[in-house]
């Protein structure tokens, strides 16, 4: 019965920790931005670790703030994404006025784990 007890113990703090995770952690890719009917593809898109961001090639350290449903990844010299979470799959960002619109891009490995 103890043994029960800590076993369940552990599967509830596990997944309290999994819960309270940083929502944007992953791979995310980017449509094309429509701007005065021209289709622009800005950005090839953004991936997040504990303690990286992935842009352009280039990895960058950074630490995140999260209020709410938005963001804030400051890289070292404390400038700064603003990303908002629109639900599990999807965020975006604004950079000059302009919504960029991104979607997480799932593990095909894990996709097909799914259907099956």
């Amino acid at each position: 019965m103890r043994q029960l007890r800590w076993l369940l113990v552990a599967v509830l703090l596990a997944v309290l920790t999994a819960c309270s995770g940083n929502p944007i952690l992953g791979k995310w890719e980017t449509k094309p931005v429509n701007v005065m009917g021209i289709s622009i593809d800005i950005t090839p898109g953004l991936e997040f670790t504990r303690d990286t961001m992935k842009l352009n090639g280039q990895m960058h350290k950074v630490t995140y703030k999260t209020e709410g449903s938005t963001v804030h990844v400051i890289g070292e010299s404390g400038i700064g994404l603003v990303v908002h979470v629109v639900d599990r799959d999807h965020i975006y960002t604004e950079i000059g006025g302009i919504r960029i619109d991104y979607t997480r891009v799932r593990d095909q490995q894990a996709a097909r784990a799914f259907l099956i």
